[in-house]
């Protein structure tokens, strides 16, 4: 190579660091803060009682499958959650939701006695430990 190549690749580094520093540091902040206030939002969602047009919105979303793992477990985990609710996510594909209602101490008992055959050991032990209350 001789010097005109080099620093034209020289150059071309020098570029491409500037123009990361200068759009790609700002992209991935914004994409850590919005992942940040994403998981906070879905914290919410779990933790207080709600209105009859969150429910209904909830519903939907279930029914789309647009909730993330963690947004339906804070979800199975909320006492004031409605019974129609609960039974939706006792049929979860993820065992760590299902643990989290057979954990939830508003959980009908007939809701539990069919966690209690449940295939993973964890949601069996939980609903099993929980039945009598």
């Amino acid at each position: 190579m001789d010097d005109s190549t080099v620093g034209g690749l020289v150059f071309l580094v020098c570029c491409t660091i500037i123009t990361f520093v200068t759009h790609g540091i700002p992209i991935l902040i914004d994409r850590k803060i919005e992942k940040q206030r994403k998981i906070q939002r879905e914290r919410d969602l779990g933790r207080r009682k709600k209105s009859k047009a969150e429910l209904n919105e909830l519903r939907i979303q279930l029914a789309l499958g647009s909730l993330s793992k963690n947004a339906l477990e804070v979800v199975a985990n909320n006492p004031t959650i409605p019974t129609d609710i609960l039974e939706t996510l006792s049929t979860d594909k993820n065992w760590e939701v299902r643990y989290q209602i057979a954990q939830n101490p508003s959980t009908p008992a007939v809701i539990r006695l069919k966690l209690c055959d449940d295939v993973n050991w964890q949601v069996r032990g939980q609903a099993e430990w929980l039945k009598g209350y």
